[in-house]
């Protein structure tokens, strides 16, 4: 990975410098990494800024499936995304088209349980299920939904989604999707005009 400084800043928070932009960009972007059965999460730090880190933070893409297609819309994705943790990023459904469901990059604590998803009110059948699913995620304990541990103990897990018809699954674990456009057909570019042909038309 090229060449990487690894220096203790404080308890449970370490300075990683590394010789380029772009692996900067690797790293953060395989987030959140798991070392020894712990969570751990990357984030750019600028210079001007102390090191007064809050603990037990991951970042994830977060697939959110069920929602309907005609309420994806930025806004309602932030609210969506509220619910989970901070909204760092929402997919742009214009830019990348639509894949089946929202698509959100959030910063959440990681020392309570992953939500499976929630509840919304319907018209038609009165509540629609939301389904939550997380890329990359690993190291995580279907009995108590929080990271760190698949197994060897537990914690009181919330008895209200049982209440509610959730549980932890399989089904919460998503494959990384790819950056790629899903458009059959791609936007139509400005004109261009060489030699008296129109290069905008297939």
């Amino acid at each position: 990975m090229g060449t990487i400084e690894v220096l203790w800043a404080k308890e449970n928070v370490y300075s990683i410098s590394v010789g380029d932009e772009a692996m900067a960009r690797r790293l953060m972007d395989g987030n959140p990494w798991f070392i020894k059965g712990f969570t751990f999460t990357a984030k750019s730090w600028p210079l001007y800024h102390s090191l007064d880190i809050i603990p037990d933070r991951a970042i994830f893409w977060v697939q959110v499936h069920g929602f309907p297609r005609n309420m994806c819309s930025p806004g309602n994705a932030r609210k969506l995304g509220a619910r989970i943790g901070y909204v760092m990023k929402i997919e742009d459904v214009d830019e990348v088209g639509f894949k089946g469901f929202l698509r959100m990059r959030i910063d959440l604590d990681a020392s309570k349980p992953l939500p499976p998803g929630f509840s919304m009110p319907c018209q038609v059948t009165g509540r629609r299920k939301i389904r939550l699913r997380y890329e990359g995620l690993k190291e995580f304990c279907m009995q108590c939904g929080r990271l760190g541990h698949s197994c060897g103990y537990m914690l009181v897990p919330n008895p209200k989604l049982e209440l509610d018809g959730w549980k932890y699954d399989e089904g919460m674990h998503a494959t990384m999707t790819s950056k790629r456009s899903t458009f059959l057909f791609q936007p139509r570019v400005k004109k261009s005009i060489i030699g008296g042909m129109d290069n905008s038309h297939w």
